[in-house]
């Protein structure tokens, strides 16, 4: 028999309740010793299941998330680049070009120093959009191995197991496979392939790296940071995170966009391609990540410190976040680990202005063209 929400409330409240859902788990715990539905979780933390009824505890639902990817620190400026004539076929009058593109985007300095930036680059921006867009898959995260010693066998032949030390897996190398969608114009592609050509290029000599500010900075400039954040099924609160702390290219399968298979009108075999990175540094939910995120975004936006980012930005809210798509630089509020978006104002109220514009505009359907 189907009643409706008032007549549910009705019978509840005669029945002791003051809700809907307080009665079901009435009826669920007194009559057939189910754990309540409202309490579920901390029905399963706290106690046990003994008469093994059903348990209906939330699923793990947790959203792919975002993998990010800092911009390294290459040496891209005109006179270096002009030094190869691969790295010289970059440099262009027009900043709307690729190789533009890959310029300022591999040299987060290049803005500064020529005096020209390109439109297609936020140089307030420490993280590569177009691999995080694109990102489809990551592999090659370490499974976490204590060192385990064990004692000499008594006269009874017997032993006692115990832990030896630090988790290597969290110091040591290792490797992870992130596979990208191909795009058109393989900018992903050519992209990977000029960062390891001018480190190596650097590496023999042939062109120079930025001059260090300090001793503190001379690291390599060719290394990215990849971090992971797991998402709620909302994509608003992460739920889990790692970081590769250091990593480099291993390689870049530019050989794999010459092959081809004639089976069709269009060469689908370079649909997608894979990169892997030697790492160091398995952070695994370690919090400190989630501040350098933030200490990062700061570095490179000094508008996004705490005590200049309310000033500076407006924060999105939830319910904006789809028309606002493709904007917005990220933060995560340490406190709740909620994944922020901010944006210009003049940006901000521009963006919503056309949410409002179409919002208010009265539903059509297609017509047809006979």
């Amino acid at each position: 028999m189907d009643i409706d929400i008032d007549t549910a409330l009705k019978i509840a409240k005669e029945s002791g309740f003051d809700t809907v859902k307080k009665h079901i788990d009435g009826i669920l715990t007194a009559q057939f010793g189910y754990l309540p539905l409202s309490s579920s979780t901390s029905a399963v933390l706290a106690g046990f299941n003994h008469r093994q009824g059903p348990v209906a505890y939330e699923f793990n639902r947790e959203q792919f998330g975002y993998t990010f990817f800092t911009r390294p620190d290459l040496n891209f400026t005109a006179p270096n680049c002009y030094q190869d004539r691969r790295l010289a076929s970059l440099v262009q009058n027009n900043k709307l070009t690729v190789q533009e593109w890959i310029r300022h985007t591999l040299d987060p300095r290049l803005s500064m120093i020529e005096g020209n930036a390109c439109p297609m680059v936020d140089d307030f921006q420490p993280w590569i959009p177009l691999w995080t867009n694109s990102c489809i898959a990551v592999s090659g995260w370490p499974s976490l191995n204590p060192s385990i010693g064990s004692t000499s066998p008594s006269r009874y032949g017997d032993s006692v197991s115990y832990y030896n030390g630090n988790i290597k897996e969290l110091v040591q190398e290792f490797n992870i496979t992130v596979n990208f969608q191909n795009m058109a114009g393989q900018f992903g592609l050519t992209l990977a392939f000029f960062w390891i050509y001018a480190a190596a290029m650097a590496q023999m000599g042939i062109t120079l790296p930025h001059m260090a500010e300090s001793w503190a900075d001379c690291s390599m400039n060719y290394t990215t940071r990849i971090i992971r954040l797991v998402m709620d099924p909302f994509k608003r609160y992460i739920v889990n995170w790692t970081a590769a702390e250091q990593a480099i290219i291993q390689s870049v399968p530019m050989g794999d966009s010459y092959t081809f298979e004639s089976t069709g009108a269009f060469n689908t075999v370079y649909d997608q391609y894979s990169i892997p990175f030697k790492c160091k540094g398995f952070a695994a939910a370690d919090p400190i990540i989630l501040k350098e995120f933030n200490d990062l975004t700061v570095q490179f936006n000094p508008n996004m410190a705490d005590s200049k980012r309310k000033g500076a930005y407006v924060k999105i809210p939830p319910e904006l976040l789809n028309a606002m798509n493709g904007s917005g630089y990220p933060w995560i509020d340490l406190g709740t680990n909620e994944l922020e978006w901010y944006l210009p104002p003049e940006k901000y109220m521009e963006l919503k202005a056309n949410k409002d514009r179409f919002s208010a505009a009265p539903a059509t359907t297609p017509t047809p063209n006979n």
